[in-house]
């Protein structure tokens, strides 16, 4: 071996070596040996709350806390999936983020949703691309079998937008997104959603 091979072994070497240290640094779940909780960081309230209020709000980033139970968590990813996927969208795809969004809402919802985005007339390149930071449940009832009641939830997704036009520079700014979602057999689909 060449001294020069030699030396780009060595780089290398620590190259991987600096790599894995700052992994292990940085995901603190490795060290603990936890298996990590996806987006379920909660705010517990502990004032007297009747069952229709649920009090918490999911932080979609964030330290892990107790799990929400099995409705609360379906909502949940309904409602954040929902709101990144409607608000992300991009005129060279007019359309596509409603196509993405099909299986998380009502046939009412869809058909407004799509005579919206057929009105729109863009000119040049437009994007917004959308995060979801909070997804606020408000509150949820969720109907027994054969009940006549409706299982419904009202939820909150506070969400980071980064809006790029032609030749400007990125506008980040955060906005929240109102929504109604039912329950559909086992799913539940948003049936309304409004800008805050």
């Amino acid at each position: 071996m060449t001294k020069k091979n030699i030396i780009i072994i060595v780089i290398i070497s620590l190259v991987i070596i600096g790599m894995a240290m700052a992994l292990l640094l940085v995901n603190e779940n490795f060290l603990t040996n936890n298996q990590p909780v996806q987006n379920n960081n909660l705010n517990q309230q502990t004032n007297n709350v009747n069952s229709q209020q649920l009090p918490f709000a999911v932080d979609t980033e964030g330290s892990a806390k107790p799990a929400l139970n099995s409705v609360d968590q379906t909502i949940f990813f309904s409602a954040r999936n929902f709101a990144e996927r409607y608000s992300s969208f991009s005129s060279d795809s007019a359309g596509q983020n409603i196509v993405e969004i099909k299986s998380l809402t009502t046939q009412t919802l869809l058909k407004d949703l799509q005579t919206e985005i057929n009105q729109k007339t863009e000119t040049g390149f437009y994007s917004v691309s959308s995060k979801a930071l909070k997804v606020d449940i408000l509150n949820s009832t969720d109907a027994e079998a054969g009940s006549a009641e409706l299982a419904e939830a009202n939820v909150m997704v506070s969400l980071q937008r980064t809006e790029i036009k032609d030749n400007q520079a990125p506008f980040v700014f955060n906005q929240n997104l109102a929504l109604k979602l039912i329950k559909s057999g086992d799913k539940w689909l948003v049936s309304e959603a409004m800008w805050q």
